[in-house]
């Protein structure tokens, strides 16, 4: 599953060890019980105990959130790159899953607290 975000102003894919905001690269995540690594050498962090795979990203024009949620328990890795169209940078976002049941939740347009409010509700 393919999307293109507004910017590269990404935030997300919790319990990692790693910056707030997201960088280019894989960000594969499989339930697992074992602790966390501090850096997996690529400056993008291992994921910790559990998964959350949730992103939240700010729209540079309007300064709104979005946000997205992938429910899945199987395994997956969203694919960030970011590309340089015209004056501004948006993100080219791919989800890959091995299978499951996949459910795909979208919020938009609000403050950032009100994205994650409704992602939590």
């Amino acid at each position: 599953m393919d999307f293109t975000l507004p910017s590269d102003q990404i935030y997300g894919f919790g319990e990692r060890i790693h910056a707030t905001k997201l960088d280019q690269g894989a960000w594969t995540m499989w339930n697992k019980n074992k602790g966390p690594k501090l850096d997996d050498g690529y400056g993008r962090g291992v994921q910790s105990y559990g998964t959350h795979p949730f992103l939240l990203y700010k729209n540079p024009v309007n300064n709104k959130f979005g946000g997205i949620f992938f429910r899945n328990s199987n395994n997956q890795s969203p694919i960030i790159v970011f590309e340089l169209v015209g004056d501004n940078i948006q993100t080219n976002l791919s989800y890959i899953t091995t299978g499951g049941k996949m459910e795909v939740y979208f919020f938009f347009d609000g403050t950032a607290e009100e994205i994650i409010r409704m992602y939590q509700t």
